[in-house]
């Protein structure tokens, strides 16, 4: 624990003070009762003394004030939770070649249903980013935790000539770069390419 301020600590000292005077102020109450009457005769006076609970209130006022100086010091903890979080960015290549039907119904669609149940499998906390690749790359979402959104635009997809394969990956990079640090540090991120050949 640190203090944004900890001069404001040295009210504390009022404390030890204040419970010295309380002390001192106690003698005297006692001292003088003594004038007035003699200390064996305050029993047949007083039906019955009031006890430690006399106390009661001064100790809550210095606990108030030691509060008061604790809390003017302004303290914060940093408390490092342990949390579940990436990003994993898919690349997919949506070249006219993944329209063939050799790997039925057609090899888009097979690539689309294996996306969904690593959807399904990978943790609430990642993000996930889509990008697609034909003559040229394009984001087709950002980073983002939301699954609908990622199942949305996953069925959107929409095939085009060309494989721009390098500039698929380079894409997917800038998408998981554009994901912001927490508490100072990026999660860690993943490139996954799905495509069905060569750069062309």
């Amino acid at each position: 624990m640190s203090f944004q301020w900890p001069l404001a600590l040295l009210a504390l000292l009022a404390v030890p003070l204040a419970v010295g005077g309380y002390v001192l102020l106690e003698r005297r109450r006692r001292r003088l009762a003594a004038v007035f009457a003699s200390p064996a005769l305050v029993p047949n006076l007083v039906g019955h003394s009031p006890g430690r609970l006399r106390h009661l209130a001064p100790a809550l006022a210095l606990l108030a004030l030691a509060a008061l100086a604790t809390g003017l010091a302004r303290p914060h903890a940093t408390v490092s939770v342990k949390q579940e979080q990436a990003t994993v960015v898919l690349a997919i290549d949506t070249s006219r070649s993944m329209i063939a039907t050799d790997v039925p119904p057609s090899r888009l669609a097979v690539a689309q249903q294996a996306v969904r149940r690593f959807l399904d499998e990978l943790p609430k906390g990642y993000r996930v980013g889509i990008v697609s690749f034909a003559q040229s790359a394009q984001t087709v979402l950002p980073a983002t935790a939301s699954r609908d959104a990622a199942q949305t635009a996953l069925r959107n997809l929409r095939t085009g000539d060309g494989t721009a394969l390098g500039e698929g990956i380079a894409r997917a990079v800038q998408v998981a770069q554009r994901v912001p640090a927490e508490v100072g540090e990026k999660p860690p991120a993943s490139i996954l390419v799905l495509s069905d050949g060569a750069q062309t």
